[in-house]
């Protein structure tokens, strides 16, 4: 489901500002946008992201900007010092005449000069939480979403229960038409059928035309739905499941029965089982 969530926190030193969206996708995909001093954090938040959220494309962009008047401590990294130092010595070892780093040019070098490790790890403790508040915003607009979803696609399950009960009711009288029809056949002939054979044909033909198993299945497949909406919580892929199988049990209903009528109701079902598909793909 789509949805879009927005967190700001202001502190002395700095402002930090996370903003979510999502957007409907067959499977998890998060992204992320984050400044490079705050590069090592990425992955603590991302797993805040994906332990509440399991289905859609979600964009996280982050952003930190730091109080002008705020003074922020720095500190020297020792250990890039050191390997500048071993560099710079190799290097006057294969060219003597290479000329001498500047200060200047130590303190521009990345990572030589880094913020102090106690703020860093102060303002990641903030993100994360910022993060979790974030999360928890957007789960909340698109619990909204999913429960005007789950109204539109409860609707359509009514309609299909309603069509399978159609179905329910005309199915015996297709068996007996058939009979009828070929019985009709054999006196318009004025041919007498052996009764035995024809009882036996009429039993197989009655088996063949059977639809009661598929109409049962499928409604306990619907009441499963309904169940599974009611429920909520993360159940798209469920869903899918069972609209699969309801298309299966429509396909068969349709190919059993020569009958016009219901050839007519096993295309509204496939017609709304489409419909209900396609919602279901917004789903989580």
């Amino acid at each position: 489901m789509t949805g879009y969530a927005s967190k700001t926190l202001t502190t002395s030193s700095t402002t930090l500002s996370i903003d979510i969206r999502a957007v409907n996708h067959r499977n998890l995909d998060v992204s992320f946008r984050v400044p490079d001093e705050l590069r090592p954090a990425e992955n603590s938040l991302k797993k805040i992201v994906t332990s509440e959220i399991s289905r859609g494309k979600i964009e996280c962009r982050v952003t930190l900007k730091t109080n002008p008047e705020a003074e922020t401590e720095f500190q020297v990294n020792r250990q890039t010092l050191f390997q500048i130092v071993k560099i710079c010595g190799e290097i006057k070892e294969i060219i003597p005449s290479a000329r001498s780093i500047s200060l200047g040019e130590v303190i521009r070098w990345p990572g030589a000069i880094e913020e102090n490790t106690d703020e860093l790890n102060d303002i990641t403790q903030k993100l994360q939480k910022l993060m979790a508040a974030t999360v928890s915003s957007l789960i909340e607009e698109k619990a909204r979403e999913g429960v005007a979803m789950g109204k539109i696609i409860d609707s359509k399950i009514e309609k299909i229960s309603n069509l399978m009960m159609s179905a329910e009711q005309i199915a015996p009288n297709i068996i007996n038409k058939t009979r009828d029809r070929i019985i009709a056949k054999f006196e318009e002939a004025k041919v007498q059928p052996d009764p035995e054979r024809l009882h036996q044909e009429l039993v197989f033909l009655a088996t063949k035309l059977d639809t009661d198993e598929e109409i049962q299945r499928s409604k306990v497949h619907l009441n499963e739905m309904k169940k599974t909406i009611k429920k909520g919580g993360v159940c798209g892929k469920k869903l899918d499941f069972l609209a699969q199988e309801l298309n299966r049990e429509t396909n068969t209903l349709s190919s059993k029965s020569s009958d016009l009528s219901i050839t007519e109701i096993a295309i509204e079902i496939k017609t709304l089982l489409e419909q209900i598909r396609e919602q279901i793909q917004n789903i989580e």
